[in-house]
């Protein structure tokens, strides 16, 4: 069945997180929600679940090489931090 789920992201605590979604699952917004930063993602709860990974980047900070697919953007206590996703198909 096809719904919206939403996941917490423990940035900029942890500068990388893994979080486990059912495949194919579509990325709809990045936000904050209170003080913590939210993923809302359209998924399929029908499908298999796997990791997917994602890193967060203050203004400034150097990216890797290929910092992955962007996912969004949040301004958290005067930072502006950037999401992005590593995906396996890069």
């Amino acid at each position: 069945m096809l719904t919206v789920w939403k996941y917490e992201l423990p940035f900029p605590a942890s500068n990388s997180v893994s979080i486990l979604m059912p495949a194919g699952a579509r990325i709809l917004s990045l936000q904050l929600q209170g003080a913590k930063p939210m993923l809302w993602a359209q998924v399929d709860d029908t499908h298999l679940t796997n990791y997917r990974w994602f890193t967060c980047y203050g203004t400034g900070h150097r990216l890797l090489p290929s910092p992955g697919v962007y996912v969004g953007t949040f301004l958290q206590d005067g930072f502006v931090w950037h999401v992005y996703e590593q995906r396996t198909e890069e």
